[in-house]
């Protein structure tokens, strides 16, 4: 019915995941992660920079790399303002932007 409709798919759903979550949404599991890691080595990094410069938090995933549970907070926030067309004037917003060195 999507098809016909003439509707694309979401990236996440035509790469094969469960759902159509942001690229390294701090939702996902240890599972989710060790794909992103792979897909998407990039943005790995640039979450697990942000972890290191926010330090120690409640919330790891497993053995692939920490990641912060403050990091729930500012995808929300990001994704809230995105989806009503803006972007934030954040504090946060660059470690959301990988650079290319």
């Amino acid at each position: 019915m999507v098809e016909r409709a003439g509707i694309q798919l979401p990236l996440m759903y035509r790469l094969g995941y469960d759902n159509a979550n942001c690229i390294g949404c701090v939702k996902g599991g240890e599972g989710y992660f060790r794909a992103i890691r792979e897909d998407f080595p990039e943005q790995f990094e640039v979450l697990c920079q942000v972890q290191n410069e926010l330090g120690p938090s409640s919330y790891f995933i497993g053995t692939v790399r920490p990641i912060s549970a403050f990091l729930y907070v500012i995808s929300r926030l990001v994704s809230t303002a995105e989806t009503r067309h803006y972007r934030p004037a954040l504090s946060f917003a660059k470690w959301l932007r990988p650079t290319i060195n």
